[in-house]
């Protein structure tokens, strides 16, 4: 590997690397012939590797050709934007990874014997508190076991490569840890974990949650609508959800990797300027009414008379068309409604009387969401749980119709009202929604808040238990995600 004085490497932090690795590739290369990759699990033990594979593979054929043998054991994080570095140098668009590559020597064994003390010690390395029929050579195990091959690596020398984040100083390494958490492709949020740890204790953005790793975000998709609904509705107990959420749920506060304790930011408890506390007494509980327009929509303040009849229309399950949009018949609960404290709604007038408590709250300012192009109504937001003495808004109560869901107008709806609260002087702006709301999460991430953690029972909501999902951006946080929602609404 190419190595660069950029990224120079720490052996602890390459041991505790391989140490959590589940499997690497072998390569091998017959004498006179191409290289041959297997991906295996494996056990390094000091200075040996082992490994275990089917007598037939075509790699194993190789190692015993010629023993002289690389396993790479590596970690695809993500790839990249340029402009988080540098708008206009294409060049620092990079892949961020952790590689290490083990040239070896190999020796093998078809002994079933040798075949089964490798299966065992490769168990008891995987599974250390699992119950099974012990690994021998006998009627159970040793049909398979006689197609199998152990292989043993002797490690010769040991090459390894970090490429986490730019090599850059810690405002540049930010910015990509923000646009990754912004973007929100699948393995995005892992990479700006990864990025972030290897900044120092007092430039991290944790608030001293942290999540448990033994918890898996099972995507909704992966299940038919009802098998989500059945699966996530039910009424439990704290401790079943725990089990059967598959959520980003457990949080430990406070609390980092094995028992460190997480820093808080350094600003906690730091006494703010006169001008940030200024700032509180122009904001009005009550949030001002504001006209908002963007290129794909136009924010209004909701008016229960001119808007609550085109809402219900494009929102109650029925055929509908906006411009060359055209969508049949839906189910209104799933697309919109299920996971909403509100809704659906029987009729214009039920929605109006739902939307009425919005348009009066004390603390918040419900705006309809126009569709520039046509002129017509396809949505709600709210600027909610108004808090100036604190200089926090929450923007919540959101719903779009399945006309415009997933394009631009949502996207640019919440960029105007981020900008909107962030020009105003506010330092941190919410997003809360269901913690079963998968589709809102994602969009949370994607359009640049950071997620803080679940608070459970948070809700009774249409008879069972919410457990609350949080998200936030704050203000010194808003030019770098700002940068990104403005870079995606031009794309």
């Amino acid at each position: 590997m190419y190595h660069s004085e950029k990224y120079p490497i720490d052996p602890e932090a390459v041991a505790a690397f391989v140490a959590r690795q589940r499997h690497g590739h072998l390569i091998a290369t017959p004498p006179g012939g191409y290289p041959q990759v297997s991906i295996l699990p494996f056990v390094k033990t000091d200075d040996e590797i082992e490994l275990h594979c089917v007598q037939d593979d075509p790699t194993f054929a190789a190692v015993q050709a010629n023993p002289y043998v690389t396993f790479f054991v590596s970690d695809f994080l993500a790839a990249s934007r340029h402009d988080w570095v540098d708008p206009q140098d294409a060049a620092r668009a990079t892949l961020n990874f952790r590689a290490v590559s083990f040239a070896c020597e190999a020796t093998t064994s078809t002994d079933p014997g040798d075949v089964a003390g490798a299966l065992a010690r490769l168990l008891a390395a995987y599974e250390p508190d699992a119950a099974y029929e012990p690994i021998v050579d006998g009627d159970f195990y040793g049909p398979r076991i006689r197609r199998l091959a152990m292989i043993r690596l002797r490690i010769v020398e040991t090459d390894a490569k970090f490429k986490v984040g730019p090599a850059a100083p810690v405002a540049v390494k930010r910015s990509v840890v923000a646009g990754l958490r912004a973007r929100g492709e699948p393995g995005d949020a892992r990479a700006a974990d990864v990025i972030e740890a290897t900044l120092p204790k007092e430039e991290r953005s944790s608030v001293g949650f942290r999540l448990r790793p033994s918890y898996r975000w099972k995507p909704l998709r992966e299940r038919t609508q009802a098998e989500a609904y059945a699966t996530n509705n039910p009424p439990l107990s704290i401790a079943e959800q725990t089990d059967s959420c598959h959520g980003l749920r457990a949080m430990e506060r406070g609390r980092g990797e094995e028992g460190e304790t997480v820093t808080v930011p350094s600003q906690t408890g730091a006494p703010l300027s006169a001008e940030v506390l200024a700032r509180r007494a122009a904001l009005p509980i009550k949030f001002a009414p504001v006209t908002l327009i963007g290129a794909f929509v136009r924010l209004q303040p909701l008016d229960l008379d001119r808007d609550g009849d085109a809402l219900h229309a494009v929102s109650n399950g029925q055929p509908a068309r906006l411009g060359d949009r055209e969508i049949a018949a839906y189910d209104a609960d799933a697309l919109i409604w299920r996971y909403m404290p509100v809704g659906p709604f029987a009729d214009a007038d039920a929605l109006r009387n739902s939307l009425r408590a919005q348009v009066k709250a004390p603390n918040g300012l419900c705006l309809c969401v126009f569709d520039q192009a046509t002129g017509r109504q396809v949505g709600a937001v709210n600027f909610m749980t108004n808090m100036p003495e604190h200089l926090k808004v929450e923007l919540g109560s959101i719903w779009y119709s399945p006309l415009v869901q997933r394009t631009q107008a949502s996207l640019e709806t919440t960029f105007l009202m981020l900008r909107h609260a962030f020009d105003l002087g506010y330092r941190r702006v919410e997003w809360k929604c269901d913690a079963f709301n998968e589709r809102s999460r994602r969009s949370a991430l994607r359009m640049g808040f950071q997620f803080e953690g679940i608070q459970e029972a948070h809700y009774i909501v249409k008879g069972r238990n919410r457990d609350t999902a949080w998200f936030r951006i704050l203000d010194h946080e808003w030019p770098a995600v700002k940068a990104w929602l403005d870079a995606m609404l031009k794309a």
